[in-house]
């Protein structure tokens, strides 16, 4: 058993002919990154469904700052439900290959400049915290970019203080991370109704949001001005949003998006043209 699987990742992106990392990670270019700030949801979006992928977007985020965009490499790990005999087989293996901490720190130990940390825990908030303020400084000073959490973070307003650092999360606890565990790192993971690979480009940007009921699961997304700053969760699941024309408090329906694109060779938006359109 291997927590990082060289052989499964050259195997699930055989079609990235660029570089790789020494665990076969693809590499996208730094230049394909920084392009990749200036691409708008919809045109990523576009070009994704013209080649194929309809299950790159996930979106109802709890977004950490609003006003900054998240753009980087897929570093992936995948969670479960904790059942005794998976762990005691997964902790033989992290003494094996010399891990050291908990098994959320064996993931960020494989973190790199300009990689975003790409976590499916299946939801969970509650005793699903992944990082707090210490593992997310961890986190940031690696990749100096941020965190996509299909879960929870706890000691949020200590991590909201983090210059040059984002975070798409679902939810905010107090508790720690419990009963779960961790059984792949840089495997394919699921995060909402996106599928994400190891070495995939993420973007995350904050000001659009799904169709109102009715338009249907694939309807159109609707830009909104971008707000200025964003606080902890109310006792009720909102968040209050500073933006133009005032505050007002919105749901976590009206969260931001994320989206994984894949990056492979006259794929994806990575050498995503400027003047090419959404569908």
């Amino acid at each position: 058993m291997k927590l990082t699987n060289p052989d499964t990742i050259r195997s699930i992106t055989r079609e990235w002919e660029g570089e790789r990392d020494g665990n076969g990670r693809p590499l996208v270019p730094d230049d394909g990154l920084r392009r990749m700030e200036l691409v708008t949801s919809e045109e990523a979006w576009g070009v994704l469904r013209r080649h194929g992928y309809h299950f790159s977007f996930a979106g109802n985020f709890q977004v950490l700052h609003p006003e900054r965009v998240l753009v980087g490499r897929a570093v992936t790990c995948r969670y479960v439900p904790i059942r005794p005999d998976l762990q005691d087989a997964l902790d033989r293996t992290g003494v094996e290959e010399g891990r050291i901490g908990n098994q959320n720190s064996w993931v960020i130990d494989e973190l790199v400049r300009d990689d975003v940390i790409v976590v499916d825990l299946f939801g969970k908030v509650r005793d699903g915290t992944f990082a707090g303020d210490n593992l997310a400084t961890a986190i940031k000073v690696s990749t100096n970019r941020g965190m996509v959490i299909d879960g929870g973070i706890r000691d949020a307003e200590r991590i909201l203080q983090m210059p040059d650092f984002n975070g798409f999360i679902r939810g905010m606890d107090p508790s720690s991370l419990a009963d779960v565990s961790m059984p792949e790192i840089n495997g394919v993971v699921r995060i909402g109704e996106a599928t994400c690979l190891p070495g995939d480009v993420v973007l995350g940007r904050c000001h659009v949001h799904p169709a109102p009921p009715g338009a249907g699961g694939g309807g159109e997304l609707r830009e909104r001005p971008a707000a200025r700053s964003v606080w902890p969760a109310t006792p009720g699941g909102g968040r209050v949003h500073a933006g133009p024309g005032g505050s007002r408090r919105v749901g976590a329906g009206d969260g931001a998006g994320l989206r994984a694109v894949v990056g492979g060779p006259g794929r994806g938006v990575a050498g995503l043209d400027r003047d090419d359109e959404a569908d």
